[in-house]
């Protein structure tokens, strides 16, 4: 039994108290809808469509696999798929039989992924041959010598490699017939048991482990209740299903209330606007350069889109003008999300909000939670004043993985987290990001938050996407640089967009001090505008230029 690193039995009795909290998990409600809704389709991918009581079955029979091959109670296995069918079903057996699941993102490589097993200990991983050309098995087993843990490797897909065990195989194989029906009640993982671990990007360093409790269904009841969701709702997981808002909703609201979910292995947006028509899809889960991608996209106007009434937007900011666009063009109303891998859900808005506060603004805390801005000094501002966010609640993860060290670190003795983004709380309580610690500017002594420069301009008629960041300079410190990818080969001048902000009212000290139009911004594998690429881009350009 692992317990959660952070918290203490009466403060997760509390979480139950409030219901913020069940004393039932995910696992819970996926064999509830098992018993209750056995025929209706549960989860869908371009290969397969399941019922509730088929992910039952296959669960079991996978989870007594795991058990059979060795696997103890409480050791972890690395689950790095991409969106499909098999996702969920792998999650519920590592639960049925107590052991941890990993979920790693699947464009980790086998730095990341040493890392991962070797930090875990986990005895095996469970990934595809291949997928969009990379061989997940070729990366294994090249580093598996220096993996002593590593015992079993398990493939997903009709074609498995010889010495590797199929996980098609082990479904296929009536193992239920010969353990009683309630086998599992001595090894599945409990509601306040750690059920899932999940990992930070680790852009600036190899990636922290996060733990997931299954019994934080509070969240799921708020989300239900702010995007208006029934049973007859069906779930486009657009964004990756092993991380962030995308997570919890496609393995947990959908199933509290029985709904399809829809997992969509690669985002392409003509694909997407397929099965948005044929499943009549009617919430996903995206991020803003997939927004992006569907409304640039020729034949966006071409596909039977009524059935889409809402989508959460998550993981980066989003572009107001972009989010406003994509509305007029398809109806679908765009909700703001705001989470980190600490706490995958912190605020949101909902559907029921006005335009401005849906896309302006982050929304409001999930039930429980709370927020507050601090200065550098850790005081709290007053309310509409810029600082650091901070949040506590019982949507937090339950610590980071066997790290004591940095637990105590990074919660304070109240279960503060400090969150690496600025904001500030408008009148009506909502969140307003400004921008990320790192991504400030400091120019002469005073902040420049990027994210206010780049939502002036993202409704400039020659400005297609824009991204700000801060240039070294001898004498300031910092300076300000604007990267513009143009929009229909328009190429705004430097005069342009400075007369542009000026007429916006802004402060002569935040005004951009050098334009470099792109084709296009560089992106993370989180799908995230990558400002550490464009810093390292500026800066080159201007030693070049003194040298």
């Amino acid at each position: 039994m692992v317990r959660p690193s952070i918290y203490t039995q009466e403060e997760m009795d509390n979480f139950i108290v409030h219901r913020y909290w069940d004393r039932a998990n995910s696992l819970d409600v996926w064999e509830r809808n098992a018993e209750k809704y056995p025929n209706d389709e549960a989860v869908v991918d371009s290969k397969s469509r399941l019922t509730w009581s088929e992910v039952k079955r296959l669960s079991n029979r996978i989870a007594i696999s795991f058990l059979e091959l060795g696997i103890e109670k409480d050791q972890i296995l690395v689950i790095q798929l991409p969106n499909c069918a098999e996702l969920p079903v792998l999650r519920l057996a590592c639960e049925k039989a107590g052991i941890i699941p990993l979920l790693a993102g699947r464009a980790l490589r086998s730095v990341e992924i040493k890392s991962l097993i070797r930090q875990s200990l986990a005895v095996g991983v469970i990934i595809p041959w291949q997928f969009r050309k990379f061989d997940y098995i070729s990366m294994i087993e090249e580093i598996q010598t220096d993996l002593p843990s590593l015992k079993h490797i398990f493939v997903v897909g009709d074609k498995v490699p010889k010495g590797k065990i199929s996980i098609k195989e082990l479904t296929q194989q009536p193992l239920e017939s010969k353990y009683p029906p309630n086998f599992f009640s001595k090894t599945r993982i409990g509601p306040t048991e750690i059920c899932s671990i999940v990992h930070t990007s680790g852009t600036t360093g190899m990636p922290k482990l996060i733990e997931r409790v299954g019994a934080r269904t509070g969240a799921s009841r708020d989300a239900i209740q702010k995007y208006n969701l029934t049973r007859e709702d069906v779930f486009g997981a657009f964004s990756p299903a092993v991380t962030g808002s995308c997570e919890v909703h496609s393995y947990l609201t959908m199933p509290f209330l029985g709904a399809k979910c829809i997992m969509v292995e690669h985002f392409d947006a003509e694909e997407a606007f397929k099965l948005i028509e044929r499943e009549r899809i009617t919430i996903a889960s995206v991020v803003p350069a997939q927004l992006t991608m569907m409304l640039d996209h020729p034949n966006l106007d071409k596909y039977d889109l009524s059935s889409w009434k809402s989508a959460f937007s998550h993981a980066s900011p989003l572009s107001y003008p972009t989010a406003v666009r994509f509305e007029e063009r398809t109806g679908c109303r765009i909700m703001n999300v705001y989470g980190t891998m600490e706490v995958s859900g912190i605020s949101t808005t909902s559907v029921f909000d006005p335009r401005d506060v849906r896309l302006l603004t982050v929304g409001k805390p999930y039930l429980g939670n709370e927020i507050k801005i601090v200065d550098d000094s850790g005081r709290e501002v007053e309310q509409g004043e810029v600082g650091q966010i901070m949040i506590r609640g019982p949507f937090a993860s339950a610590g980071y993985y066997k790290a004591p060290e940095l637990n105590e670190k990074v919660w304070t003795d109240e279960k503060w987290l400090k969150i690496d983004d600025y904001g500030k709380l408008d009148a009506e309580g909502n969140l307003i990001i400004i921008g990320r610690t790192d991504d400030v500017i400091l120019r002469g002594g005073q902040n420049i938050y990027p994210a206010e420069i780049e939502t002036l301009l993202a409704d400039h008629p020659k400005i297609e996407r824009v991204a700000v960041v801060g240039m070294p300079d001898r004498i300031m410190g910092q300076k300000c640089c604007v990267f513009i990818v143009p929009r229909h080969g328009e190429i705004p001048t430097f005069d342009e967009i400075v007369s542009s902000l000026k007429n916006k009212g802004i402060a002569p000290y935040k005004l951009p001090e050098k334009l470099k139009i792109i084709d296009e911004l560089p992106y993370t594998k989180e799908q995230k505008i990558d400002k550490k690429a464009l810093r390292v881009r500026i800066a080159q350009e201007l030693e070049g230029e003194v040298k």
